[in-house]
C-alpha cells in the first residue's frame, strides 16, 4: 500500500490525476461544487465528500499526505485580493483542522502567485507560522509550468509541509523544458468555424515581440485600448483578453475568471480562439478526461481552477522520494 492521500478542495481532482501512477492512494477527497464533484465521479468512480467544516474528523481513514488547493479567489490578481477578509479563505482554517487531526506525515499545497504577495507577505508568513506551529516544517517556490514541459506561462506557489524532521528541497524537482504552444494545437481542420477571425477584426505586428514570461506577443483585436495613446505594439497597452498570443511562444495563464474562451491566438498568418480541448491539453489533462462540461463558463471555470498536472506530478515524485523513502 502507498502513501494514503486526502485531497481536499479537490476540484476535477487533479492531484489525485497526477500522483496515483506515482504510487499514492487515493482515501478521501473533498469539494462543495457540484460540476466538479461531477466531473471527478466521471473519472475516478467515487465523489467527493462535501463542505470541509461537515468532515466528521474521527471518523477519516490513516491520512499520510493532504493536498489542497483551496480557493485562490481571495489573493488572485484577477479576484478582489481580499485575503482573510473573503469568507473563501477561511477554507485554509479547514486545511489546518484536517492536519491537525491527522498529523498527515506531509502536505502539499499549491496557489495563485498573489498569495505570497498578499498585505506585503503579512498573510502568507501567517500562514506559514501556523503550519509550523501545527509541527510541520514548511518549504515553499513558486513554480512555473513552463519549466515542466508545459506550454503555458502559470506561476503558483507550491508549500510542502513534512513531520518527518527533514525539509522539502525543491532544488531536487525534475524540471523539462517548455514546449511551444503550436506543439499542444489541433489540426486547423478540427477548429471550429466560429474559433476563427475575420482579418478585419485585429492587427498583427511586423515584428512580434518575445517577452521574458516566454509568450511571444504578435498583435491585439482592434478594440478600445487599454493605455488611450499609448505604443500599440507593447502588449500592456491592451487589455489582457484582446491581447493576441504566437503559437510559437508559451501562451498566458488558463484563468478560472474566463468565461467565453477569449485566449486569442496567432498560428502560421490567422487568428483564432484557443478551443476548450487545447486548454484542457494545457492544464496537462489527456484528451479522453471526463469533464462534465467541455464548453462555456462551467469548462472553464474546472478548468483553470485546476492545477496543472505535470508540475504537480514533479513536485510529488520528489515528495515520495524525499518524504516517503522508507515505506
Amino acid at each position: 500500500m502507498g502513501p494514503r492521500l486526502a485531497d481536499l478542495f479537490c476540484g476535477v481532482g487533479g492531484f489525485r490525476l497526477a500522483m496515483e501512477p506515482l504510487g499514492f492512494e487515493s482515501a478521501y477527497a473533498s469539494d462543495l461544487n457540484k460540476d466538479v464533484c461531477d466531473t471527478y465521479e466521471n473519472n475516478f468512480g467515487d465523489r467527493p465528500y462535501g463542505d470541509v467544516f461537515r468532515i466528521v474528523l474521527k471518523d477519516l481513514p490513516k491520512i499520510d499526505i493532504v493536498t489542497a488547493g483551496f480557493p485562490c479567489q481571495p489573493f488572485s490578481k484577477a479576484g478582489l485580493k481580499q485575503g482573510f477578509k473573503d469568507h473563501r479563505a477561511g477554507t485554509f482554517f479547514g486545511l489546518m483542522s484536517f492536519l491537525q487531526h491527522t498529523k498527515a506525515r506531509a502536505f502539499v499545497v499549491e496557489n495563485v502567485l498573489g498569495l505570497k504577495q498578499h498585505e506585503k507577505g503579512e498573510t502568507f508568513r501567517l500562514m506559514l507560522a501556523m503550519l509550523e506551529a501545527a509541527g510541520y516544517r514548511t518549504s515553499w517556490e513558486v513554480l512555473d509550468a513552463q519549466n515542466f514541459g508545459g506550454a503555458q506561462h502559470r506561476r503558483r506557489v507550491f508549500v510542502v509541509g513534512s513531520r518527518v524532521g527533514r525539509s522539502f528541497d525543491f532544488t531536487k524537482l525534475e524540471r523539462l523544458p517548455p514546449r511551444k504552444l503550436h506543439e499542444v494545437l489541433q489540426p486547423d481542420a478540427e477548429v471550429p468555424a466560429e474559433n476563427w477571425l475575420r482579418e478585419d477584426q485585429y492587427t498583427l505586428l511586423d515584428r512580434p515581440r518575445v517577452q521574458r514570461s516566454g509568450m511571444v506577443f504578435a498583435g491585439y483585436l482592434n478594440k478600445k485600448m487599454w493605455v488611450e495613446g499609448g505604443v500599440k505594439s507593447a502588449s500592456r497597452n491592451h487589455r489582457q483578453p484582446f491581447r493576441i498570443y504566437s503559437s510559437v511562444g508559451v501562451h498566458r495563464t488558463i484563468s478560472a475568471q474566463e468565461t467565453s474562451g477569449r485566449y486569442f491566438i496567432e498560428h502560421e498568418g490567422r487568428v483564432r480562439r484557443l478551443t476548450c480541448l487545447e486548454c484542457s491539453r494545457l492544464m496537462g489533462f489527456p484528451d479522453d478526461f471526463p469533464w462534465s462540461h467541455r464548453t462555456g463558463p462551467k469548462f472553464y471555470l474546472q478548468c483553470g481552477n485546476s492545477v496543472h498536472i505535470p508540475t504537480v506530478r514533479a513536485v510529488a515524485a520528489e515528495v515520495k522520494r524525499q518524504l516517503f523513502a522508507e515505506d
